[in-house]
């Protein structure tokens, strides 16, 4: 899990970059499948679960540009 986070964080912030956006944080969930498998769930790289910044404001579902 741990490995699969950490990759997953950097495709993010690498794609973010491309589009001028720096990743401050974000989250991946977990799910464990019915044959016990852990597996990514969700939708990484989303507003909804990454707080992205544009030259140092915070630009996501709740706030873009505002700076809080």
């Amino acid at each position: 899990m741990r490995d699969t986070a950490i990759a997953v964080n950097e495709v993010l912030k690498r794609h973010a970059a491309t589009v001028g956006l720096s990743l401050s944080d974000g989250k991946a969930e977990f799910l464990l499948s019915s044959d016990h498998r852990l597996v990514l769930a969700d939708s990484p790289g989303t507003p909804d679960e990454c707080r992205l910044l544009f030259n140092g404001a915070h630009c996501g579902k709740q706030s873009c540009g505002t700076g809080t």
